[in-house]
């Protein structure tokens, strides 16, 4: 999936995308080389309108170990 940068129409799918959207829309199929297009400098605007969205692992994360608490002093002021 990639996110919207830069809002633009599509001209291959006549669909309009603002900045945040998910390209594509759902049930559209976009071509490898067209995704490359919309997320370089070779398209009509002339600059990266898409980028691909990262998606983490949602596995769970192991728990911490917690540290033993360490009691806090001031130093004592100097006269």
């Amino acid at each position: 999936m990639y996110k919207v940068i830069n809002r633009f129409t599509d001209l291959r799918d006549g669909g309009r995308y603002e900045r945040g959207d998910t390209f594509p829309r759902p049930g559209v199929t976009v071509p490898e080389e067209r995704l490359e297009e919309l997320s370089g400098c070779n398209n009509r605007r002339g600059i990266p309108l898409i980028v691909e969205q990262v998606t983490f692992d949602e596995s769970p994360v192991p728990e911490k170990e917690e540290e033993p608490a360490v009691k806090k002093t001031r130093k004592a002021e100097k006269d």
